[in-house]
């Protein structure tokens, strides 16, 4: 079927006059919303696309200037040091396909950039057809995607964020057909979607091989017949608005639904292109459509997952609340009654029976304090926890909070060497929720310290005017994973029991959501030559004179 224009002027492009080096292949690789290249057999670069050539030089693994015939082989095998092993991945892939042991690549990987990481997918595609079993060629792409849900390991392109500024060739010229196999054509079918061109009578002027598998028909028979009658009366209807508004000359995305051939409901998501001449008119547009069912499962599934999740929060939370409400009366009842025989106030008993009683009494102690600690770390959670602020000082403060932290420390054998301000230290905060930071980060000192260690406590001014209070072991040796561990809730290192309280590892992550309810932060780390320090930096703006 021949096309005939139906405006002034005739519009007909032939077809590519070399595999490698049309302007047409240039200008359906600027199409793909990725960074796109054409390999040869060799692995040397033939082209790519603007949004390649878009990266500024030094910021990406992808070179900017390709004047020298880059060996793409050569530049991934080259590459050492944190990227290594994804790029001699993605080099195993394309000599995979280049020499006919793989039909397709498709990998997702992580590329360092500085400091930061970033996630891709690459994907390989043969290109120009085979010699004795080898491609005389590959379409490499590499999309971005860092923050999207991972793909499954298929070869589909689903993760193109097709809304991004990518740049777009205003006009594809599709319209080659004499000699499919080559030149355009190839370029239109190594795109892992459906790739069409239609014009203002909506119209199919040219579509890739993709139409094929999605409407059971010939790419050949599709050129010619109309949207309507591709899609069918019921879909045409659904997506005619954003027909009419491509031919306006606005670009538009949008996602709907359709049926397969097997019967199956499936989501896609289109991008309509319009095709605009200097003088503003428009002739037509490019069509960019993927399947993207399996994003849609995926999203429903993570719905079902949230609900789920949040349902055993509630739980959790209502749990906790009733289990404390349970046990604080019986708990404070045995504090009372084993302080009462401790202290002999009902007549004298024996030594072993006072001892008996201290025991049951800090034990006591340690699970009403556990009680209260997971009721905090529920409220926190739930965003239930308010502050009640009041103006206080922070050395009178540390102060009222010794008398039981230095009890067990004596019983541990650890020295404490408390350094309080000389001068008031005026502090905007929840008064019991800054002591809780101050006896935590005290009782997980002296819990982690050495037998005959030494803890030690200070107030320090920062240069942003904001005040902290730091804690600190120069004795203790910890690595870098035991802090990790015992930064995480339940994550302690057991070193030692302290009479009084529960070894639940929950001191210093409590601590740390004190902190940030204050607008602070709590850092955890370790000397060049050793030595554990625990900081809580309060902002300028909570400091008062």
């Amino acid at each position: 079927m021949k096309y005939e224009s139906r405006g002034k002027g005739t519009r007909f492009f032939g077809a590519a006059a070399s595999l490698f080096g049309s302007s047409d292949n240039e200008q359906i690789l600027d199409a793909v919303p990725a960074r796109a290249a054409l390999i040869d057999a060799t692995g040397r670069v033939r082209a790519v696309n603007t949004a390649w050539r878009s990266v500024p030089s030094g910021d990406d693994f992808f070179p900017q200037s390709f004047d020298n015939d880059l060996n793409y082989l050569d530049l991934c095998d080259a590459t050492r040091g944190s990227n290594a092993r994804a790029a001699w991945a993605i080099a195993r892939g394309l000599r995979a396909v280049l020499d006919g042991s793989s039909t397709s690549f498709s990998s997702q990987y992580s590329w360092q950039f500085g400091a930061k990481w970033r996630a891709f997918k690459c994907m390989i595609s043969p290109f120009g057809g085979r010699t004795f079993g080898s491609a005389r060629g590959a379409l490499v792409i590499h999309v971005d995607v860092d923050g999207v849900a991972p793909a499954d390991s298929g070869s589909r392109l689903d993760l193109i964020d097709i809304e991004a500024d990518a740049p777009l060739a205003a006009r594809m010229e599709l319209l080659a057909k004499e000699d499919p196999a080559r030149g355009v054509g190839l370029v239109a079918n190594a795109v892992p979607a459906l790739l069409s061109y239609v014009d203002r009578d909506t119209t199919y002027r040219s579509v890739n091989s993709h139409y094929e598998k999605w409407f059971g028909a010939p790419a050949s028979e599709i050129v010619g017949m109309s949207m309507a009658e591709v899609a069918g009366e019921a879909l045409f209807r659904r997506i005619e608005p954003h027909v009419a508004k491509v031919l306006e000359g606005h670009r538009v995305t949008f996602e709907d639904t359709f049926e397969d051939g097997l019967g199956s409901q499936r989501w896609f998501r289109a991008t309509y292109i319009p095709d605009i001449d200097g003088d503003g008119k428009v002739h037509g547009f490019c069509t960019l459509t993927y399947d993207i069912t399996h994003l849609k499962e995926v999203e429903t599934r993570l719905d079902e997952a949230k609900t789920a999740a949040e349902k055993c929060h509630r739980t959790q939370t209502e749990f906790l609340a009733h289990v404390g409400q349970e046990l604080r009366s019986p708990l404070t009842s045995i504090v009372g009654f084993s302080q009462t025989l401790a202290s002999e106030l009902l007549g004298p008993i024996g030594d072993q029976y006072r001892e008996y009683s201290k025991d049951i009494r800090d034990t006591a102690c340690g699970l009403v304090e556990l009680v209260s600690d997971l009721g905090d770390l529920s409220r926190i959670q739930s965003g239930q926890l308010v502050l009640e602020e009041s103006r206080l000082d922070l050395g009178a403060l540390i102060a009222a909070s010794l008398s039981r932290v230095e009890a067990v420390a004596g019983e541990a054998r650890v020295v404490l060497d408390i350094q309080k301000p000389s001068e008031a230290v005026g502090l905007f905060a929840d008064e019991r929720l800054v002591r809780m930071v101050v006896v935590n980060l005290l009782i997980n000192g002296i819990r982690l310290a050495n037998d005959g260690g030494k803890v030690g406590l200070s107030v320090r001014q920062e240069a942003d005017r904001g005040l902290s209070v730091v804690v600190f072991d120069a004795d203790l040796n910890l690595s870098q994973s035991d802090i990790e561990r015992i930064a995480e809730p339940f994550g302690s290192l057991g070193r030692r029991h302290l009479p009084g309280t529960i070894g639940a590892g929950l001191a210093l992550p409590l601590a740390r959501h004190y902190m940030e309810l204050h607008d602070g932060s709590l850092t955890l780390s370790r000397g060049a030559t050793g030595g554990f320090t625990a900081t809580a930096t309060f902002p300028r703006a909570r400091v008062v004179g």
